[in-house]
This record gives structure tokens, C-alpha cells and sequence, in this order.
């Protein structure tokens, strides 16, 4: 089980974790590979309090990119 600071949440896509984290102004989002203990360097953000969702898009563009046959390929 996986203990998560107050403020952040974690989101499954297509076996990647998305670590949405709320930073004042706005949101952060880590993503995280299968198994990874860090995260990739590409971490999309926004200032802005109410764009959660498009930053979260955001990341799953960069899951989608990394994984172009839909699997997790190590670098």
C-alpha cells in the first residue's frame, strides 16, 4: 500500500502511474513507468487552480507518446 501526501492522487493509465499533485497555484503531475522508482523527466504543470484535467491530458499525451505500441518499453 502506498502512502500519498495530503493533496495528491494517483491515476492508472495504461499501466503508467500518474501522480497528480496539487501545487499552489495550480497542478503537477509525475509519471511514473511500470515498476519505476522515478518518474520520467517530463513532468506537465499548470498555474492555473481550475486546468487539473487538462494537465492531466496532458501527461496521458506523454504516456501515449513514450508507448507507441502500447506497452512499456525500457529505455
Amino acid at each position: 500500500m502506498m502512502i500519498l501526501s495530503f493533496g495528491v492522487e494517483n491515476i492508472d493509465y495504461r499501466q503508467y502511474r500518474l501522480e497528480v499533485r496539487h501545487q499552489t497555484p495550480g497542478w503537477k503531475v509525475l509519471i511514473y513507468p511500470p515498476g519505476a522508482e522515478f518518474g520520467l523527466s517530463e513532468a506537465p504543470r499548470t498555474e492555473e487552480n481550475d486546468a487539473r484535467e487538462a494537465v492531466i491530458a496532458k501527461a496521458k499525451k506523454v504516456v501515449d507518446a513514450d508507448t507507441p505500441s502500447g506497452s512499456y518499453i525500457p529505455k
